[in-house]
């Protein structure tokens, strides 16, 4: 009875594990987002990846921040004043790091460079970090005292760089990189053939639908449209590690069935081996139509999981 009883344990575990948490931007509820301190308690409370976003400086270093323009809303420098662009590809390492930057009623804390998380992170062998590239092909100009400025560097530049600091650092076995870019996605892959990816989702833009389908389902003019069969299809053919929709589509009852249709049950009937690991899930009601479906969830409240 209890070599049973210890059988079950030791299931229930390796199910429980098998649910991945990413905290997102660290999932902190002590520290700001994307902070240092934030992204080392996702991992110590126990999360599977501390998830975070990263840019490239002018002198190609990867600072950790949402954002590709520095807001002074939330961020603070004693040299801004100085500086002639808030854009971070155009300021260099030193410059972004002065900043401190803070969310809500946390204490500001200067923003990080991916080398220092790597290193700080290190100790942490059996979790993950999950790292979004920040890239767009479409707004890609920023004006500050008359200045315009480009915000992104060219793809094979972030591959490149990123290449560099992941060896330099023996870190391709302990992160997962995400991007809604798939021509990244696929480059890095190129690049590495152990990077783990993650295909960050939700459709295509759509600036206005008919009157008749904003009103019966309650939704905005101006929204992403999904359409899981091409993403699919994307996942099929470029073998990707993980899907990572929007829960806010999933859990629209006007894309359930599409989702459950093209994703899920494909993924099934195809014998496709990918994860399918929603963004961002702070309610867990929004995915109880998946339960047993899904392989894990990034959230802003990563212990409303474990």
């Amino acid at each position: 009875m209890k070599f049973l009883m210890l059988i079950s344990i030791i299931f229930i575990q390796q199910n429980l594990f098998a649910f991945e948490i990413h905290a997102h931007r660290g999932g902190s509820s002590n520290y700001s987002k994307n902070s240092m301190n934030a992204i080392l308690e996702g991992l110590e409370k126990g999360a599977y990846a501390s998830e975070l976003d990263i840019h490239l400086t002018k002198d190609d270093h990867f600072v950790v921040i949402h954002d590709p323009v520095i807001d002074l809303k939330k961020c603070k420098s004693p040299i801004q004043k100085q500086l002639d662009t808030l854009v971070v590809r155009n300021l260099s390492l030193a410059e972004v790091t002065s900043f401190k930057c803070k969310n809500g009623d946390y204490l500001p804390e200067n923003i990080p460079s991916l080398e220092d998380v790597l290193i700080e992170t290190k100790k942490y062998n059996t979790q993950k970090l999950n790292i979004e590239m920040k890239y767009s092909n479409k707004a890609t100009k920023y004006v500050y005292k008359n200045n315009y400025t480009e915000l992104y560097p060219s793809l094979n530049i972030l591959a490149a760089q990123l290449h560099e600091i992941l060896t330099k650092h023996n870190s391709y076995d302990r992160v997962i990189i995400q991007s809604f870019s798939v021509d990244f996605l696929v480059l890095i892959k190129t690049i590495s053939d152990s990077v783990i990816t993650s295909y960050l989702y939700k459709g295509s833009y759509l600036k206005l639908l008919p009157e008749k389908v904003i009103a019966k389902h309650k939704i905005r003019k101006y929204l992403w449209i999904p359409n899981y069969r091409k993403a699919f299809k994307i996942m099929k053919h470029q073998n990707f590690d993980y899907f990572s929709p929007t829960v806010g589509q999933i859990s629209h009852k006007l894309y359930k069935k599409q989702f459950k249709k093209h994703i899920i049950n494909s993924r099934n009937k195809q014998n496709v081996d990918f994860k399918i690991l929603p963004w961002t899930v702070n309610d867990k009601d929004k995915i109880n139509d998946y339960l047993g479906e899904l392989d894990g969830v990034i959230t802003d409240r990563p212990e409303l999981f474990m």
